[in-house]
């Protein structure tokens, strides 16, 4: 992901993650080197085929996938949601315009659960950081 992560917008850069969600591993991270020493960066020279073209002769194909309906339903599974609604609590939710904004929120108007979202437009420049 590019995301300046708790620092000033003008610190974005590239982070990596690892399928379960933490940062990526030592090793993670060196087969990414490897992958980048290997010619898959820029170097002037005509692109060489993906791995993937070379194995079926076809370009591999992007697919775009909204993954929140799935973290939505994970959570409301996980969490406890009626019991956090029966406490009565009004929650304060901050997304800080991150790709996180409007998720929590809409779980908790789904189950009745008090809130106010704040900072969940998309702003990159992270106003009030």
């Amino acid at each position: 992901m590019v995301t300046s992560s708790h620092n000033p917008w003008n610190w974005n850069g590239v982070k990596f993650k690892a399928k379960f969600g933490g940062s990526a591993t030592p090793a993670i991270m060196k087969s990414i080197e490897d992958e980048l020493a290997t010619d898959a960066v820029p170097s002037g020279r005509p692109p060489t085929p993906s791995h993937d073209t070379r194995i079926s002769g076809t370009p591999a194909k992007i697919e775009e996938v909204d993954l929140k309906p799935a973290y939505v339903e994970a959570v409301s599974q996980f969490a406890d949601l009626d019991l956090i609604r029966r406490a009565n609590f009004k929650f304060a939710i901050d997304s800080m315009y991150g790709s996180g904004r409007g998720v929590l929120t809409k779980i908790f108007d789904t189950h009745g659960i008090r809130c106010v979202a704040i900072r969940q437009e998309v702003n990159p420049l992270f106003p009030g950081h």
